[in-house]
């Protein structure tokens, strides 16, 4: 009788170590999960993003707002304003891989969504995963901005999620290390206007200081 359960048993186990696996893997999604059930069984909204796309309309008036760095200590950027200056700040990479942005102010955390041109990426950079994308995919990504010096910033992706497929938290920075031809990379190189010393993100605007913070 032993003989017969012991292959079940292996198989137990086998689906429990696979479950703390993707437990580990994911554990930042689960957590997502958790605060948004929470959220429903205590009847509390969800926390407020303010959005908005490139244009340059937009573009010029947030590049008269870093002008007045010259006089003021901080400037506040809108959505759409912020999202103009980012998208100039991800080129290359905006211009050759990305359709179209839309970018969400959160808690210190700004959020992009693009379509990207998975046919112009490096061959090879998504491994396994690049057998199931099609030419042209929404890509959903968050993270932190960060300056780093005058006129250069990062920007510290930490969710990553390729249409409904997202990507383990310790899988992107080897996945960015692979897209910015740095393998010790984890951040997204970010240009930023040479007069902003320091950045914070609020889910109704991003101000710029001219001192770093």
């Amino acid at each position: 009788m032993g003989c017969l359960t012991a292959p079940f048993k292996l198989l137990a186990l086998l689906l429990f170590v696979a479950a703390l696996a993707l437990a580990w893997l994911y554990r930042d999604r689960l957590g997502d999960i958790g605060r948004a059930a929470w959220r429903e069984a205590t009847g509390r909204p969800a926390p407020a993003v303010d959005s908005g796309m490139p244009s340059p309309a937009a573009l010029e008036r947030a590049e008269r707002k870093v002008e007045s760095l010259a006089r003021a200590d901080s400037v506040i950027l809108t959505a759409e304003e912020t999202a103009s200056l980012f998208q100039r700040g991800l080129e290359p990479y905006s211009r050759a891989f990305f359709d179209s942005m839309q970018v969400r102010l959160g808690a210190g955390t700004i959020g992009v969504t693009t379509i990207v041109r998975t046919d112009r990426l490096p061959s090879g950079l998504l491994g396994p995963f690049g057998g199931a994308l099609r030419e042209r995919e929404p890509v959903s990504a968050d993270g932190a901005v960060r300056v780093t010096g005058p006129g250069r910033g990062v920007w510290e992706v930490r969710r990553l999620q390729f249409r409904d497929i997202p990507l383990p938290r310790d899988a992107i920075p080897r996945l960015l290390g692979r897209a910015t031809g740095d393998s010790a990379r984890s951040e997204v190189p970010l240009a930023l206007p040479a007069r902003v010393g320091g950045v914070q993100v609020r889910p109704d605007g991003v101000t710029l200081y001219r001192e770093a913070r």
